[in-house]
Protein backbone atom coordinates (compact mmCIF):
# COMPACT_ATOMS: atom_id res chain seq x y z
CA UNK A 1 0.00 0.00 0.00
CA UNK A 2 1.20 3.29 -0.98
CA UNK A 3 -1.57 5.70 0.84
CA UNK A 4 -4.73 5.55 1.27
CA UNK A 5 -6.65 9.53 1.39
CA UNK A 6 -10.19 10.69 1.83
CA UNK A 7 -9.77 14.89 0.95
CA UNK A 8 -13.06 16.61 0.72
CA UNK A 9 -13.67 19.69 -2.04
CA UNK A 10 -15.19 21.52 1.26
CA UNK A 11 -12.68 20.47 4.04
CA UNK A 12 -15.64 22.42 6.44
CA UNK A 13 -17.66 19.61 5.89
CA UNK A 14 -16.64 16.52 6.34
CA UNK A 15 -19.98 14.74 5.61
CA UNK A 16 -18.51 10.94 4.74
CA UNK A 17 -17.33 8.16 7.53
CA UNK A 18 -17.98 4.57 7.66
CA UNK A 19 -17.82 1.38 9.33
CA UNK A 20 -14.13 0.30 11.14
CA UNK A 21 -12.93 -2.34 11.08
CA UNK A 22 -12.18 -3.42 14.82
CA UNK A 23 -9.73 -6.24 15.49
CA UNK A 24 -11.95 -8.74 18.06
CA UNK A 25 -12.09 -11.93 16.86
CA UNK A 26 -15.67 -13.24 16.57
CA UNK A 27 -17.35 -9.63 16.55
CA UNK A 28 -19.43 -8.35 13.43
CA UNK A 29 -16.80 -5.26 13.27
CA UNK A 30 -14.12 -7.42 12.54
CA UNK A 31 -15.14 -7.62 8.78
CA UNK A 32 -11.37 -6.63 7.67
CA UNK A 33 -9.07 -10.35 7.87
CA UNK A 34 -5.64 -9.01 7.71
CA UNK A 35 -3.48 -10.36 9.85
CA UNK A 36 -2.02 -13.67 11.55
CA UNK A 37 -4.75 -14.64 14.13
CA UNK A 38 -5.23 -17.80 14.18
CA UNK A 39 -7.89 -19.86 16.56
CA UNK A 40 -8.58 -23.13 14.42
CA UNK A 41 -6.31 -24.60 11.51
CA UNK A 42 -3.02 -25.64 13.12
CA UNK A 43 -3.97 -23.85 16.12
CA UNK A 44 -6.29 -26.71 17.83
CA UNK A 45 -9.92 -26.39 18.84
CA UNK A 46 -10.35 -23.03 18.15
CA UNK A 47 -13.03 -21.47 15.99
CA UNK A 48 -11.71 -20.80 12.55
CA UNK A 49 -13.99 -18.87 10.99
CA UNK A 50 -12.62 -16.22 13.29
CA UNK A 51 -9.47 -16.26 11.71
CA UNK A 52 -7.66 -13.87 9.67
CA UNK A 53 -7.31 -14.59 6.03
CA UNK A 54 -5.57 -18.00 5.50
CA UNK A 55 -4.20 -18.92 8.44
CA UNK A 56 -6.67 -21.44 8.19
CA UNK A 57 -4.66 -23.10 5.85
CA UNK A 58 -1.83 -26.03 6.32
CA UNK A 59 0.53 -24.35 6.70
CA UNK A 60 -1.09 -21.11 7.63
CA UNK A 61 -0.31 -18.50 4.40
CA UNK A 62 -1.70 -15.10 5.86
CA UNK A 63 -2.11 -13.00 2.87
CA UNK A 64 -1.51 -9.42 4.66
CA UNK A 65 0.84 -10.28 8.02
CA UNK A 66 1.89 -6.96 8.04
CA UNK A 67 -1.95 -5.87 8.53
CA UNK A 68 -1.23 -2.86 5.83
CA UNK A 69 -4.63 -3.82 4.18
CA UNK A 70 -6.64 -3.14 7.29
CA UNK A 71 -5.99 0.65 7.77
CA UNK A 72 -7.25 1.51 4.28
CA UNK A 73 -9.07 4.84 4.61
CA UNK A 74 -9.38 3.89 8.55
CA UNK A 75 -10.31 0.21 8.15
CA UNK A 76 -13.69 1.62 5.88
CA UNK A 77 -12.07 0.07 3.01
CA UNK A 78 -10.54 -3.09 2.06
CA UNK A 79 -9.67 -5.59 -0.76
CA UNK A 80 -12.48 -7.95 -1.48
CA UNK A 81 -10.35 -10.75 -0.87
CA UNK A 82 -9.38 -10.07 3.09
CA UNK A 83 -13.10 -8.96 4.32
CA UNK A 84 -15.14 -11.52 6.22
CA UNK A 85 -17.81 -13.99 4.18
CA UNK A 86 -21.49 -15.08 4.84
CA UNK A 87 -23.91 -16.18 2.47
CA UNK A 88 -27.20 -17.73 2.89
CA UNK A 89 -27.72 -19.32 -0.58
CA UNK A 90 -28.28 -22.80 0.51
CA UNK A 91 -25.63 -24.69 -2.03
CA UNK A 92 -23.07 -22.18 -1.12
CA UNK A 93 -23.82 -22.50 2.59
CA UNK A 94 -20.54 -24.44 3.35
CA UNK A 95 -19.37 -21.67 6.39
CA UNK A 96 -19.72 -18.84 7.60
CA UNK A 97 -17.70 -16.46 8.82
CA UNK A 98 -19.84 -13.38 9.94
CA UNK A 99 -23.64 -13.01 8.92
CA UNK A 100 -22.77 -9.36 8.07
CA UNK A 101 -19.47 -10.06 6.20
CA UNK A 102 -19.49 -8.54 2.82
CA UNK A 103 -17.53 -11.19 0.88
CA UNK A 104 -19.52 -14.05 -0.70
CA UNK A 105 -17.97 -16.89 0.31
CA UNK A 106 -14.07 -18.25 0.88
CA UNK A 107 -13.84 -19.48 -3.05
CA UNK A 108 -14.86 -16.30 -4.13
CA UNK A 109 -11.95 -14.67 -1.85
CA UNK A 110 -9.36 -17.14 -3.12
CA UNK A 111 -9.90 -15.84 -6.98
CA UNK A 112 -9.98 -12.66 -6.06
CA UNK A 113 -6.41 -12.02 -5.67
CA UNK A 114 -4.19 -9.28 -4.26
CA UNK A 115 -1.61 -9.25 -6.94
CA UNK A 116 -4.99 -8.23 -9.40
CA UNK A 117 -5.83 -5.36 -7.22
CA UNK A 118 -5.18 -1.74 -8.90
CA UNK A 119 -5.25 1.75 -7.07
CA UNK A 120 -8.63 3.20 -7.50
CA UNK A 121 -9.96 6.84 -7.19
CA UNK A 122 -13.54 6.55 -5.39
CA UNK A 123 -15.10 9.53 -5.86
CA UNK A 124 -18.54 10.41 -4.25
CA UNK A 125 -20.12 13.52 -5.99
CA UNK A 126 -23.47 15.40 -5.83
CA UNK A 127 -23.65 16.01 -9.67
CA UNK A 128 -25.96 13.52 -10.85
CA UNK A 129 -24.64 13.13 -14.42
CA UNK A 130 -21.68 11.46 -13.01
CA UNK A 131 -23.59 8.99 -11.09
CA UNK A 132 -23.14 5.35 -11.73
CA UNK A 133 -25.74 2.88 -12.74
CA UNK A 134 -25.32 -0.05 -10.40
CA UNK A 135 -26.98 -3.20 -9.29
CA UNK A 136 -28.52 -3.78 -5.96
CA UNK A 137 -28.06 -6.37 -3.94
CA UNK A 138 -29.82 -8.32 -0.55
CA UNK A 139 -27.41 -8.26 2.39
CA UNK A 140 -30.41 -9.56 5.18
CA UNK A 141 -28.80 -12.71 5.93
CA UNK A 142 -32.87 -13.85 6.72
CA UNK A 143 -34.15 -14.64 3.89
CA UNK A 144 -37.34 -14.84 5.85
CA UNK A 145 -37.21 -11.37 6.61
CA UNK A 146 -35.86 -9.69 3.78
CA UNK A 147 -38.34 -8.29 1.15
CA UNK A 148 -39.76 -10.88 -1.77
CA UNK A 149 -37.76 -13.59 0.57
CA UNK A 150 -34.30 -13.24 -1.48
CA UNK A 151 -31.04 -15.31 -0.57
CA UNK A 152 -28.31 -12.72 0.61
CA UNK A 153 -25.96 -11.43 -2.49
CA UNK A 154 -29.33 -11.69 -5.04
CA UNK A 155 -30.96 -8.76 -6.39
CA UNK A 156 -33.13 -6.79 -4.41
CA UNK A 157 -36.48 -7.94 -4.76
CA UNK A 158 -37.65 -4.50 -5.68
CA UNK A 159 -38.68 -2.31 -8.89
CA UNK A 160 -35.40 -0.08 -10.02
CA UNK A 161 -35.20 3.77 -9.32
CA UNK A 162 -33.92 6.82 -11.41
CA UNK A 163 -31.33 9.15 -9.31
CA UNK A 164 -34.17 10.88 -7.95
CA UNK A 165 -35.42 8.22 -6.52
CA UNK A 166 -38.48 7.12 -8.25
CA UNK A 167 -39.38 3.82 -9.09
CA UNK A 168 -40.13 2.11 -12.04
CA UNK A 169 -42.85 -0.36 -12.69
CA UNK A 170 -42.04 -3.77 -13.05
CA UNK A 171 -43.50 -5.26 -16.17
CA UNK A 172 -42.20 -2.02 -18.38
CA UNK A 173 -39.23 -3.69 -19.69
CA UNK A 174 -35.88 -2.06 -19.59
CA UNK A 175 -35.36 1.46 -20.79
CA UNK A 176 -32.02 3.21 -23.07
CA UNK A 177 -33.25 6.50 -21.35
CA UNK A 178 -31.00 7.14 -18.62
CA UNK A 179 -33.42 9.57 -17.35
CA UNK A 180 -35.86 6.54 -16.78
CA UNK A 181 -36.55 4.38 -13.90
CA UNK A 182 -36.55 1.21 -15.63
CA UNK A 183 -32.94 2.35 -17.40
CA UNK A 184 -31.13 -1.15 -18.12
CA UNK A 185 -33.55 -3.32 -16.10
CA UNK A 186 -37.23 -2.29 -14.30
CA UNK A 187 -35.84 -4.17 -11.55
CA UNK A 188 -33.18 -4.74 -9.06
CA UNK A 189 -30.73 -1.42 -10.46
CA UNK A 190 -30.14 1.75 -8.68
CA UNK A 191 -27.61 4.87 -8.72
CA UNK A 192 -24.43 4.99 -6.80
CA UNK A 193 -23.84 8.71 -6.01
CA UNK A 194 -19.98 8.83 -8.18
CA UNK A 195 -17.86 6.68 -9.69
CA UNK A 196 -14.78 4.67 -9.71
CA UNK A 197 -11.49 5.32 -11.68
CA UNK A 198 -8.86 2.27 -12.15
CA UNK A 199 -5.69 4.34 -12.48
CA UNK A 200 -3.36 1.73 -13.80
CA UNK A 201 -5.91 1.41 -17.17
CA UNK A 202 -7.72 5.06 -16.49
CA UNK A 203 -10.13 3.12 -17.25
CA UNK A 204 -14.03 3.68 -15.51
CA UNK A 205 -15.44 1.03 -13.39
CA UNK A 206 -18.48 -0.79 -12.78
CA UNK A 207 -19.90 -1.11 -9.05
CA UNK A 208 -22.53 -2.65 -7.16
CA UNK A 209 -23.73 -2.05 -3.64
CA UNK A 210 -26.11 -3.76 -1.12
CA UNK A 211 -28.59 -2.79 1.63
CA UNK A 212 -30.58 -4.93 4.23
CA UNK A 213 -34.35 -4.38 3.09
CA UNK A 214 -35.57 -5.85 6.33
CA UNK A 215 -33.46 -2.59 7.93
CA UNK A 216 -36.26 0.14 6.86
CA UNK A 217 -34.52 2.32 9.72
CA UNK A 218 -31.32 2.62 8.40
CA UNK A 219 -32.47 3.27 4.80
CA UNK A 220 -32.49 -0.43 3.89
CA UNK A 221 -35.81 -1.16 1.86
CA UNK A 222 -35.31 2.10 -0.82
CA UNK A 223 -32.74 1.16 -2.88
CA UNK A 224 -30.94 4.39 -2.84
CA UNK A 225 -27.45 4.53 -1.82
CA UNK A 226 -28.51 6.96 1.36
CA UNK A 227 -26.43 5.15 4.26
CA UNK A 228 -27.65 6.49 7.43
CA UNK A 229 -25.34 9.13 9.54
CA UNK A 230 -22.83 7.69 11.93
CA UNK A 231 -22.89 9.08 15.30
CA UNK A 232 -19.45 10.39 17.12
CA UNK A 233 -18.93 10.88 20.53
CA UNK A 234 -16.82 14.51 21.73
CA UNK A 235 -13.50 13.20 22.79
CA UNK A 236 -13.80 9.43 22.40
CA UNK A 237 -11.64 8.06 19.54
CA UNK A 238 -11.98 4.52 20.36
CA UNK A 239 -13.53 3.06 16.85
CA UNK A 240 -15.23 0.18 19.05
CA UNK A 241 -17.22 2.47 21.94
CA UNK A 242 -18.29 4.64 19.47
CA UNK A 243 -19.77 2.32 17.37
CA UNK A 244 -21.13 0.24 20.22
CA UNK A 245 -22.99 3.30 21.33
CA UNK A 246 -24.59 4.06 17.39
CA UNK A 247 -27.62 2.65 17.07
CA UNK A 248 -27.06 2.70 13.10
CA UNK A 249 -24.26 0.44 13.24
CA UNK A 250 -25.48 -1.51 16.79
CA UNK A 251 -29.13 -2.14 18.21
CA UNK A 252 -30.41 -3.99 21.17
CA UNK A 253 -28.91 -4.28 25.16
CA UNK A 254 -25.39 -5.01 25.50
CA UNK A 255 -24.75 -8.45 25.70
CA UNK A 256 -27.91 -8.67 23.03
CA UNK A 257 -26.89 -6.61 20.65
CA UNK A 258 -27.57 -6.64 17.09
CA UNK A 259 -25.59 -5.36 14.32
CA UNK A 260 -27.50 -3.10 11.53
CA UNK A 261 -24.32 -2.06 10.01
CA UNK A 262 -25.65 1.10 8.69
CA UNK A 263 -28.26 -0.93 6.48
CA UNK A 264 -25.37 -2.78 5.29
CA UNK A 265 -25.15 -0.13 2.32
CA UNK A 266 -21.83 -2.13 0.99
CA UNK A 267 -20.06 -0.76 -1.93
CA UNK A 268 -18.25 -2.94 -4.40
CA UNK A 269 -15.83 -2.13 -6.58
CA UNK A 270 -15.71 -4.28 -9.69
CA UNK A 271 -12.38 -5.21 -11.74
CA UNK A 272 -12.24 -5.08 -15.14
CA UNK A 273 -11.10 -8.62 -15.27
CA UNK A 274 -12.34 -12.41 -16.27
CA UNK A 275 -12.65 -15.30 -13.82
CA UNK A 276 -13.75 -18.68 -15.02
CA UNK A 277 -14.26 -22.51 -14.01
CA UNK A 278 -12.92 -24.17 -17.11
CA UNK A 279 -14.21 -27.61 -15.87
CA UNK A 280 -17.98 -26.67 -16.14
CA UNK A 281 -17.28 -24.32 -19.06
CA UNK A 282 -18.17 -21.23 -17.55
CA UNK A 283 -16.38 -17.72 -17.60
CA UNK A 284 -17.66 -14.38 -16.30
CA UNK A 285 -15.74 -11.44 -17.54
CA UNK A 286 -16.46 -8.34 -15.80
CA UNK A 287 -15.93 -5.41 -18.70
CA UNK A 288 -15.28 -1.58 -17.85
CA UNK A 289 -17.90 0.38 -16.91
CA UNK A 290 -21.06 -0.74 -19.02
CA UNK A 291 -23.73 0.76 -16.61
CA UNK A 292 -24.12 -2.28 -15.01
CA UNK A 293 -25.71 -4.33 -18.04
CA UNK A 294 -23.05 -7.17 -17.97
CA UNK A 295 -23.55 -7.57 -13.88
CA UNK A 296 -27.73 -7.43 -14.39
CA UNK A 297 -27.50 -9.70 -17.23
CA UNK A 298 -25.32 -12.23 -14.55
CA UNK A 299 -27.20 -11.77 -11.24
CA UNK A 300 -30.39 -11.82 -13.11
CA UNK A 301 -29.90 -15.45 -14.48
CA UNK A 302 -27.29 -16.54 -12.32
CA UNK A 303 -29.56 -18.56 -9.30
CA UNK A 304 -31.79 -20.15 -11.55
CA UNK A 305 -29.79 -23.40 -11.92
CA UNK A 306 -27.51 -25.18 -9.73
CA UNK A 307 -24.48 -25.07 -12.07
CA UNK A 308 -24.25 -21.17 -11.58
CA UNK A 309 -25.43 -20.75 -8.31
CA UNK A 310 -22.12 -23.17 -8.01
CA UNK A 311 -20.13 -20.62 -10.05
CA UNK A 312 -20.89 -17.35 -8.32
CA UNK A 313 -17.78 -17.72 -6.65
CA UNK A 314 -16.63 -16.67 -10.13
CA UNK A 315 -18.28 -14.20 -10.31
CA UNK A 316 -17.98 -11.87 -6.84
CA UNK A 317 -14.25 -12.96 -7.57
CA UNK A 318 -14.21 -10.11 -9.94
CA UNK A 319 -14.55 -7.45 -7.10
CA UNK A 320 -11.11 -5.71 -6.33
CA UNK A 321 -12.54 -3.68 -3.18
CA UNK A 322 -15.44 -3.32 -0.86
CA UNK A 323 -16.33 -0.26 1.65
CA UNK A 324 -18.88 0.59 3.93
CA UNK A 325 -19.45 4.18 4.14
CA UNK A 326 -21.67 6.05 6.30
CA UNK A 327 -22.52 9.88 6.49
CA UNK A 328 -21.85 12.03 9.42
CA UNK A 329 -24.00 12.94 12.29
CA UNK A 330 -24.93 16.65 11.61
CA UNK A 331 -23.26 16.84 7.81
CA UNK A 332 -25.58 16.71 5.01
CA UNK A 333 -25.44 13.83 2.73
CA UNK A 334 -23.29 14.69 -0.63
CA UNK A 335 -22.37 17.84 0.74
CA UNK A 336 -20.19 18.41 -1.42
CA UNK A 337 -17.42 16.09 -3.85
CA UNK A 338 -15.54 13.67 -1.82
CA UNK A 339 -12.74 11.76 -3.39
CA UNK A 340 -11.29 8.46 -1.93
CA UNK A 341 -7.84 7.85 -3.31
CA UNK A 342 -6.36 4.33 -2.51
CA UNK A 343 -2.82 3.82 -3.92
CA UNK A 344 -1.26 0.18 -4.62
CA UNK A 345 2.26 -0.58 -6.03
CA UNK A 346 1.44 -2.59 -9.25
CA UNK A 347 3.63 -4.01 -11.28
CA UNK A 348 4.25 -3.24 -14.80
CA UNK A 349 2.09 -5.87 -17.13
CA UNK A 350 1.16 -6.35 -20.27
CA UNK A 351 -2.14 -4.94 -21.66
CA UNK A 352 -4.07 -2.06 -20.61
CA UNK A 353 -6.36 -4.23 -17.93
CA UNK A 354 -6.06 -8.08 -16.79
CA UNK A 355 -8.23 -9.01 -20.01
CA UNK A 356 -8.29 -7.31 -23.34
CA UNK A 357 -9.85 -4.13 -23.96
CA UNK A 358 -13.55 -5.02 -25.20
CA UNK A 359 -12.69 -2.13 -28.52
CA UNK A 360 -9.52 -2.02 -29.78
CA UNK A 361 -8.69 0.59 -31.52
CA UNK A 362 -6.35 1.30 -34.87
CA UNK A 363 -2.99 2.40 -33.58
CA UNK A 364 -3.58 0.93 -29.68
CA UNK A 365 -1.15 -1.91 -30.45
CA UNK A 366 2.11 0.41 -29.81
CA UNK A 367 5.14 -1.72 -28.38
CA UNK A 368 3.50 -4.86 -28.70
CA UNK A 369 1.46 -3.59 -25.47
CA UNK A 370 3.57 -3.42 -23.53
CA UNK A 371 4.14 -0.09 -21.27
CA UNK A 372 5.29 2.74 -22.95
CA UNK A 373 5.24 6.15 -21.92
CA UNK A 374 5.85 9.58 -23.44
CA UNK A 375 8.28 12.44 -22.18
CA UNK A 376 8.98 16.01 -23.21
CA UNK A 377 11.88 18.26 -21.74
CA UNK A 378 10.06 21.20 -23.44
CA UNK A 379 10.21 24.50 -21.25
CA UNK A 380 13.23 22.74 -19.00
CA UNK A 381 16.06 23.78 -21.18
CA UNK A 382 18.44 26.65 -20.13
CA UNK A 383 17.74 29.81 -20.46
CA UNK A 384 19.78 33.02 -20.94
CA UNK A 385 18.93 36.52 -19.82
CA UNK A 386 15.23 35.88 -19.21
CA UNK A 387 14.25 39.07 -17.90
CA UNK A 388 11.21 37.72 -16.21
CA UNK A 389 13.39 35.13 -14.49
CA UNK A 390 15.79 37.51 -13.08
CA UNK A 391 12.78 39.30 -11.48
CA UNK A 392 11.62 36.28 -9.56
CA UNK A 393 15.25 35.31 -8.68
CA UNK A 394 15.21 39.12 -7.02
CA UNK A 395 12.22 38.10 -4.96
CA UNK A 396 14.19 35.54 -3.14
CA UNK A 397 16.68 37.58 -1.66
CA UNK A 398 15.89 38.01 2.37
CA UNK A 399 17.86 38.94 4.76
CA UNK A 400 18.44 36.42 7.68
CA UNK A 401 16.70 36.35 10.80
CA UNK A 402 14.42 39.69 10.12
CA UNK A 403 14.01 40.91 12.37
CA UNK A 404 16.68 40.57 14.64
CA UNK A 405 16.22 39.98 18.31
CA UNK A 406 19.12 40.71 19.93
CA UNK A 407 20.71 36.93 18.48
CA UNK A 408 21.08 34.76 15.83
CA UNK A 409 22.32 31.01 15.37
CA UNK A 410 25.43 32.63 13.40
CA UNK A 411 27.14 33.99 16.44
CA UNK A 412 30.00 31.93 18.20
CA UNK A 413 30.52 34.50 20.43
CA UNK A 414 28.51 36.88 23.38
CA UNK A 415 30.10 40.14 21.32
CA UNK A 416 28.91 39.07 17.91
CA UNK A 417 26.33 40.23 16.10
CA UNK A 418 25.52 38.61 12.49
CA UNK A 419 22.60 38.44 10.27
CA UNK A 420 22.99 37.31 6.61
CA UNK A 421 21.92 37.99 3.56
CA UNK A 422 20.79 34.93 1.13
CA UNK A 423 20.18 34.06 -2.51
CA UNK A 424 22.25 36.88 -3.86
CA UNK A 425 23.39 36.78 -7.31
CA UNK A 426 27.08 36.12 -8.26
CA UNK A 427 27.85 39.97 -8.78
CA UNK A 428 25.78 42.90 -7.31
CA UNK A 429 25.95 45.87 -4.77
CA UNK A 430 23.97 46.07 -1.56
CA UNK A 431 24.39 49.46 0.05
CA UNK A 432 22.60 49.91 4.03
CA UNK A 433 20.56 52.69 5.02
CA UNK A 434 18.75 54.22 8.02
CA UNK A 435 15.65 55.54 7.77
CA UNK A 436 16.26 58.95 7.14
CA UNK A 437 18.08 58.53 4.07
CA UNK A 438 21.98 58.15 5.61
CA UNK A 439 24.33 55.61 3.81
CA UNK A 440 25.81 53.33 6.69
CA UNK A 441 27.46 50.11 4.96
CA UNK A 442 27.86 48.94 1.62
CA UNK A 443 29.16 45.81 0.36
CA UNK A 444 30.15 44.69 -3.17
CA UNK A 445 30.22 41.13 -4.19
CA UNK A 446 31.61 39.28 -7.17
CA UNK A 447 31.98 35.46 -6.30
CA UNK A 448 29.71 32.34 -6.51
CA UNK A 449 28.62 32.25 -3.05
CA UNK A 450 25.50 33.26 -2.53
CA UNK A 451 25.84 34.57 0.97
CA UNK A 452 27.15 37.66 2.29
CA UNK A 453 27.41 38.39 6.40
CA UNK A 454 26.78 41.77 7.76
CA UNK A 455 27.86 42.50 11.51
CA UNK A 456 25.31 45.14 11.77
CA UNK A 457 28.00 47.90 12.29
CA UNK A 458 28.83 50.43 10.57
CA UNK A 459 31.58 52.29 8.19
CA UNK A 460 33.70 53.40 11.26
CA UNK A 461 33.13 49.68 12.91
CA UNK A 462 30.47 50.89 15.45
CA UNK A 463 27.85 48.83 16.07
CA UNK A 464 24.36 49.73 14.66
CA UNK A 465 21.22 51.20 16.84
CA UNK A 466 18.04 49.24 17.12
CA UNK A 467 15.27 50.04 14.54
CA UNK A 468 14.33 49.75 10.79
CA UNK A 469 16.79 49.89 8.05
CA UNK A 470 16.55 49.66 3.95
CA UNK A 471 19.05 47.12 1.82
CA UNK A 472 19.38 48.37 -1.66
CA UNK A 473 20.49 45.60 -3.36
CA UNK A 474 21.71 46.06 -7.12
CA UNK A 475 22.47 43.75 -9.75
CA UNK A 476 23.05 44.46 -13.95
CA UNK A 477 19.37 42.57 -14.21
CA UNK A 478 17.73 44.50 -11.31
CA UNK A 479 17.63 46.12 -8.29
CA UNK A 480 15.52 44.86 -4.94
CA UNK A 481 14.99 47.03 -1.69
CA UNK A 482 14.43 44.82 1.91
CA UNK A 483 13.13 46.62 4.76
CA UNK A 484 15.11 45.26 7.74
CA UNK A 485 14.37 45.98 11.70
CA UNK A 486 16.88 45.49 14.63
CA UNK A 487 16.58 45.27 18.17
CA UNK A 488 20.13 45.18 20.08
CA UNK A 489 21.55 43.67 23.10
CA UNK A 490 23.84 45.64 25.40
CA UNK A 491 27.31 44.04 24.98
CA UNK A 492 28.13 41.16 27.82
CA UNK A 493 31.32 42.31 29.14
CA UNK A 494 31.25 39.98 31.77
CA UNK A 495 31.98 37.36 29.83
CA UNK A 496 35.89 38.44 30.24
Amino acid sequence: VIESTLKFADSSHRWLSGIEDVDLPGFPLDWIRSGTHQEGGQAGEGDASNDDWKMSSTPANPWDPAEAFEKLINGTWAPYCMTSYGVNVPALTVKTQSEVGPALNSDSKLDSKLGEIHSVDIVFTPDKSKWTRSPVLEMGFDDALSEGHVHKFELRASPSIDKDGKFAEIGSGPSENEGDPNYISDHGMGWFPGYAIDIETGERLNIMYGEDSYLVGQNGRDMQFNPPKRRFIPNVNDPLLTQLADPNIFQGSLGNMIPVMGGKHYVYIMGHKSEELSMLGIKFTMPAYDAGRYAMTVLDTIYDNLKYIITASQFFATTMYVGMPMGVENEDWLANEATIRIRISVPYQRGYSAVPLDTVYAGMDVNNFYPMYDFSMEGLQSEYNNPQKFASDLDEIRVVPNPYYAYSTYESNPLENLVKITNLPQKCTITIYTISGLKIRQFKKDSPNTTLSWDLKNYATVPISGGVYYLHIKTDQGEKILKFFAVMRVPDFNTF
